[in-house]
């Protein structure tokens, strides 16, 4: 029996390859003839360097550059060639701040638009960038800066990149951005499908999980109506034109709006980052030579069916005709995913146990091993 691991990451908890170790451990117990083929995923966000970097012959660089509060750090990418595969979160990541250091008003993207520089200085000519996982709000405006965009407020004084600016900026120039981003091939990685702004956009959607907890309900609401106000003034007096078209675009609000920068100004395109990565590793090749295709992320539920990684997984596998089992960590209802087309789904966590209990990573190891003699 063949079986093809391809999970998502359980965030907060487990590495995508630590989930897909579990599962193996769990499926060779079951079946100790089996043969299992294991892969890290990842939609364009948190852990997308290790799935590239897993199943091909990558060397790994290191920059230094800043985090979202530009403090100094050390962040890594991967290179193939002239090709570089980039992931936001190592430079600019949420995971990276504690959380009393969230802050939508300090949080910069230019450590971001740091390590694009460095790929390109040393001659890449094709990148990919992740989108995912970010601390950052600020529409791609410190990135631009780091790239040599400079955008002054409305007394056009020019503003410092030292923290986040897009409240401020008014109008800008690109005469010092850096010549070689114009002919480097960029690429979005990101399943994300929201636009710039709006009520799905990059403040609303993702906005709440990147401000200071400690902020009273009102403070937050009174902050991400600021937010989104100077997101439209972004795309419609900014940088706007022509380029202010691709706000609606989906995947433009992906890390707070860093999708819109790299559409309107660096000629980017996008790609959903599950299926680059497919297409990347040849998954499609390696699923047709199997008997079970098993995936799965931390909570799947009806929002699972909107494009999220497990759905692309399956999709795949309905193509060719295989069958596609579920293990996540959460899942509510079971029976729509059901109905998709997952011919098992699985909850990893036990009913009655706590959340802070379950996000152990012992914990879990040893709950998707258990779970996994479940299947049929």
């Amino acid at each position: 029996m063949k079986v093809v691991i391809v999970p998502d990451s359980y965030k907060g908890c487990l590495t995508s390859m630590q989930v897909a170790d579990a599962i193996g451990i769990g499926i060779q117990t079951l079946y100790p003839d089996a043969q299992i083929t294991k892969l890290a995923a990842s939609d364009g966000g948190d852990g997308m360097l290790e799935a590239f970097t897993a199943t091909a012959d990558y060397s790994m660089q290191y920059v230094e550059t800043h985090d979202a509060l530009m403090r100094s750090i050390v962040a890594k990418w991967a290179r193939k060639g002239d090709m570089a595969v980039i992931e936001s979160a190592q430079a600019i990541g949420l995971h990276l701040l504690k959380n009393t250091e969230r802050d939508l008003i300090k949080a910069t993207s230019y450590g971001l638009g740091e390590m694009i520089l460095h790929a390109v200085n040393i001659g890449c000519k094709k990148i990919i960038v992740g989108l995912g996982g970010t601390a950052t709000n600020d529409g791609g405006v410190g990135m631009l800066q780091a790239l040599g965009v400079r955008f002054y407020d409305s007394n056009n004084h020019l503003l410092d990149n030292n923290k986040n600016q897009l409240l401020y900026v008014a109008s800008y120039d690109d005469f010092a951005l850096d010549s070689k981003i114009k002919n480097t091939d960029i690429i979005i990685a990101s399943d994300v499908n929201n636009p710039l702004y709006g009520n799905n956009g990059a403040t609303y959607i993702f906005g709440p999980q990147k401000q200071n907890p400690y902020m009273t309900k009102e403070e937050r609401a009174n902050q991400l109506c600021v937010f989104e106000k100077a997101m439209c003034n972004l795309a419609a007096n900014v940088i706007g034109g022509s380029s202010g078209c691709c706000s609606h675009t989906k995947r433009a609000g992906a890390a707070g709006g860093i999708g819109y920068a790299l559409l309107a100004m660096c000629n980017a395109t996008i790609k959903s980052g599950s299926e680059l990565l497919f297409e990347t590793i040849g998954l499609e090749r390696i699923i047709s030579d199997s008997d079970y295709i098993i995936t799965g992320e931390g909570r799947s539920d009806e929002q699972t069916l909107m494009g999220k990684l497990p759905v692309k997984v399956l999709d795949l596998c309905k193509s060719i005709g295989k069958p596609c089992i579920l293990i996540s960590g959460a899942v509510d209802n079971a029976s729509a995913l059901l109905d998709y087309g997952f011919s098992q789904v699985y909850a990893v966590t036990p009913d009655d146990m706590p959340l802070s209990q379950a996000l152990q990573p012992e914990i879990a190891i040893s709950n998707i091993i258990s779970c996994v003699s479940k299947i049929k």
